[in-house]
């Protein structure tokens, strides 16, 4: 089975970059899991400003 699942926590309430440090905390989660990351791209404004990232997951 696979999942789609976005990842948007920012650092500091909201605002400032993609926390990286909780993104990759939730990746060992999900990797405890018995989940494999397949895909992942980040999502982008216009201007070139990373607001999140997608993830593409499977059941190992």
């Amino acid at each position: 089975m696979r999942k789609i699942v976005e990842f948007s926590k920012r650092k500091y309430m909201g605002f400032g970059s993609v926390d990286l440090d909780a993104l990759n905390n939730q990746l060992d989660d999900i990797a405890k899991e018995g989940w494999v990351v397949v895909s992942m791209n980040s999502n982008t404004w216009f201007s070139g400003f990373v607001v999140s990232y997608t993830l593409l997951i499977e059941r190992k």
